[in-house]
């Protein structure tokens, strides 16, 4: 581990294999001191320039929010299984763009009380390898449509597609609280709207 040897550790999702694994790690960088950090650039994307508002919002009460992200890159049902998959964590394997939103979420408002998903895989079969005959099932979703309640009360829905034909890259978060809401959307992440 870089940690026993006194690195710091940038590190791309997923931490670990299992909550277990990753409060294990969690506990060493703390005993170590090293400075650690999960590779999640849309969060990053929102803190500069205009942390302000972000900080301003934590001092409000959220009562509700969606987040979307979609995007059309697996329509195409000819790309191997590798290029299709991510790291396997437990049966499943990890959609990594919910792993942002989520972390959007929690900057914004708050750590996640409960979470509640539906998952759908649409294309179950694809190429072994590259130029490949041979087929593999596929463990990945294609979709996600998740229900979250924070700690602080606030509830919203978290939905994630690869399936989104012409979405390009369109992820937008938005919040409903007591004093305005506030909408970030990655297309222009120079900017959160604030009213």
């Amino acid at each position: 581990m870089h940690w026993k040897h006194g690195l710091n550790v940038y590190c791309e999702k997923p931490l670990a294999r299992t909550l277990s694994e990753a409060r294990i790690l969690a506990d060493l960088a703390q005993k170590t001191g090293a400075k650690t950090h999960a590779l999640l650039l849309y969060a990053t994307c929102c803190r500069s320039p205009d942390e302000g508002y972000a900080a301003g919002w934590r001092h409000r009460r959220g009562y509700h929010f969606k987040a979307h992200m979609f995007h059309g890159s697996y329509l195409d049902p000819t790309p191997d299984v590798l290029a299709a998959a991510q790291i396997p964590v437990g049966r499943r394997r990890i959609h990594g763009f919910r792993a942002h939103l989520v972390d959007l979420t929690r900057y914004f408002l708050g750590d996640v009380a409960t979470l509640r998903a539906s998952m759908r895989t649409f294309v179950t079969e694809r190429p072994s390898a590259s130029g490949s005959s041979q087929r593999e099932t596929v463990d990945v979703d294609d979709w996600t449509l998740c229900t979250l309640e924070l700690i602080n009360g606030a509830t919203g829905v978290v939905e994630v597609t690869r399936m989104a034909a012409g979405a390009g890259e369109a992820t937008q978060f938005e919040i409903f609280g007591s004093r305005g809401a506030l909408s970030f959307d990655y297309r222009h992440p120079e900017s959160v709207s604030w009213v």
